[in-house]
């Protein structure tokens, strides 16, 4: 099975928006792989659709998107001991929170329609699509030697280039909490650079970046505007399965 991503016209503004979004969250990997001119998750051959009792949490992380005159929240779970974690998504009363648990190489969907729970299940292969990012987008990682307080949180600067974006990526060390540390273990950690390992196994909690790809380059900042601790939990049974 093939879950194909239409938005995307070309590989190359794939591997750039790739490129921003994983070093500032990973989330990315839910989407970002490329087969010819489709976009396509790689699955992983097992039975997808066993999932855990529950998934606990133990921090909310809401990041800020500001793309030109657009504003975009996009809110986040985090576990401080478990291998996953959780995008969320509220419309109107609906709710959808998609898990992606790397442990067990599989991602769940929790739907929430009014008062209707529903969940889906698929397998994916997160050690390949990880090899794909660190093979198709090639940049250099350069310390800034300076840092700044965000959120309380003591952040080093980075800064990135690659083929057609460039900028500047804060991350600390002392959040307790990631979303790299799900995907360390894959080949991630393989990487021979220092720096990237640095802010793979640190938190992002800012990235200014520009991309350069077209006559006007163009401006995007992506800030952590909370970090806060929760006791989010999601609870299985409480939705019905549909495949």
């Amino acid at each position: 099975m093939k879950i194909i991503i239409n938005q995307w016209k070309s590989k190359k503004t794939l591997n750039r928006f790739f490129f921003m979004l994983s070093i500032f969250s990973l989330i990315s990997l839910m989407s970002f792989s490329v087969e010819q001119n489709h976009k396509v998750l790689p699955l992983a051959h097992d039975n997808p659709y066993m999932v855990q009792d529950s998934f606990r949490f133990s921090h909310k992380y809401v990041m800020q998107i500001q793309d030109g005159k657009r504003t975009t929240d996009l809110e986040y779970f985090l576990s401080q001991s478990d291998n996953y974690f959780a995008s969320q998504t509220t419309s109107n009363k609906n709710i959808t929170t998609t898990v992606m648990d790397v442990a067990n190489s599989k991602m769940h969907m929790f739907m929430d329609t009014n008062g209707d729970k529903t969940r889906m299940s698929m397998k994916l292969n997160f050690k390949n699509t990880v090899k794909h990012a660190i093979d198709e987008t090639k940049v250099t990682i350069t310390p800034t030697g300076t840092t700044k307080t965000i959120l309380g949180y003591e952040c080093n600067g980075y800064n990135v280039k690659g083929e057609d974006v460039e900028g500047t990526v804060w991350v600390t060390q002392q959040a307790g909490v990631s979303f790299a540390k799900a995907f360390y273990k894959t080949d991630l950690s393989q990487s021979t650079d220092p720096n990237w390992q640095k802010i793979a196994k640190g938190l992002t909690l800012e990235m200014d970046m520009v991309d350069t790809s077209k006559r006007k380059p163009k401006s995007i900042n992506m800030k952590c505007i909370s970090l806060d601790k929760t006791s989010f939990t999601i609870n299985s049974n409480d939705y019905k399965k549909l495949m």
